[in-house]
């Protein structure tokens, strides 16, 4: 059972985390110096070092036992204790899994049956995320809050693997869909769907922002369109998931526990304040980058509406979400009006909603914390 002092213990880590994820931006950007480019090097070299043994030291060697270290995180050990034979054997007994989740097991299996070694692995590629978050935006003290949200809801890969590394990739796609290099962007939705089956919404991802961003028309009807398109199609679609998934498997489509409040709230504000500024949006090419590959999930919100566990492809939002947020009120807070304040106000909220959860929920399912290292 998760105590009062395993939260102290996840909160107090995500903030060093965040702060950590901070300062490697203020001075990859410059906004901090140190007297000299080489003592800049060495601090930042310093802070990496630090960041990535910090990551490695909590969740690598955290007790992993049944109802300790995550809800599903023995179920994964076992996972790789079983990994043996060759692949063709592997991917016969892992068929209902992903292949790509499949394989990088079976290959560190191949090598050893220490299970933190593929943790280690895994971790310093969930890390190149978050580091790719904080070095590609400059960062500030504004942005403080959405750099501890994220490594907070990081920590729900001690319960989901496969789906959190999958929705952290989103970092790379962005960066990818912003640079233009949309093959890349193909390659890292590959990627995402074969550690997790809802890293297909990437694909959806894409072509919605083809659509927005270079098809002709004026923006509000194509931002109509899109979203009529999306509720129809996702209405018909909706119709065809009982058969699927089949009757047996229903009951967990349609759970109500999944349900997410704070991001259909988060779409339907992006949305409004999408619609408000969008000639301020459209001077900004990052930010109507952005802003356009949120709306592209559309269809996911919808979905959700009708079964639940599709929750999981409305993930693949945050990424966008939580950088999103914090540049809307960096936006909001050079106009000078009553609904911008109200809107801004309206952000904290939701980011306050997506944060607060994991103090009386979100944490039960990460499981109680101890650490092999210090006991």
């Amino acid at each position: 059972m998760i105590t009062a002092s395993d939260k102290i213990i996840y909160f107090c880590f995500s903030l060093i985390m965040a702060l950590l994820l901070q300062l490697i931006s203020y001075i990859r950007h410059s906004k901090l110096s140190f007297g000299s480019i080489a003592l800049n090097r060495i601090v930042l070299n310093v802070t990496y070092v630090a960041f990535f043994a910090g990551l490695i030291v909590f969740c690598v060697f955290r007790v992993i036992e049944p109802g300790t270290g995550g809800t599903d995180a023995y179920g994964y050990l076992l996972q790789f204790k079983s990994s043996v034979g060759d692949l063709a054997e592997q991917l016969t007994r892992f068929r209902g899994w992903e292949p790509l989740h499949a394989i990088s097991l079976w290959i560190v299996r191949k090598f050893t049956d220490d299970y933190r070694v593929y943790l280690s692995i895994y971790y310093f590629f969930l890390g190149m995320c978050l580091v790719k978050y904080s070095t590609k935006y400059e960062l500030d003290n504004k942005s403080i809050i959405t750099s501890f949200a994220l490594v907070m809801y990081m920590l729900n890969s001690f319960n989901t693997q496969r789906n959190i590394i999958a929705v952290f990739l989103g970092f790379y796609f962005i960066d990818a869909i912003d640079i233009k290099k949309y093959k890349k962007a193909i390659l890292i939705g590959l990627i995402a769907t074969g550690l997790h089956f809802s890293g297909a919404i990437l694909f959806i991802s894409i072509g919605g922002f083809y659509f927005f961003r270079y098809i002709k028309g004026h923006y509000y009807r194509k931002l109509a369109f899109y979203v009529a398109v999306s509720l129809v199609v996702s209405v018909v679609i909706s119709r065809y998931i009982p058969m699927i998934v089949g009757s047996s498997r229903l009951s967990i489509y349609t759970s109500s526990s999944n349900v997410s409040i704070s991001m259909i709230l988060a779409f339907l504000f992006i949305t409004v304040i999408q619609l408000v500024y969008h000639k301020q949006i459209a001077e900004d090419d990052e930010l109507i980058t952005l802003s356009t590959l949120y709306l592209t999930f559309a269809p996911m919100f919808v979905f959700q509406l009708f079964y639940s566990i599709l929750y999981r492809f409305m993930l693949y939002s945050i990424p966008v979400l939580y950088v999103i947020i914090w540049k809307y009120k960096k936006m909001l807070m050079n106009n000078k009006t009553h609904m911008a304040y109200g809107l801004y106000v309206l952000l904290d909220i939701i980011m306050l909603m997506r944060i607060l959860p994991f103090f009386f929920s979100d944490f039960s399912d990460i499981g109680s914390y101890s650490n092999v290292l210090f006991q």
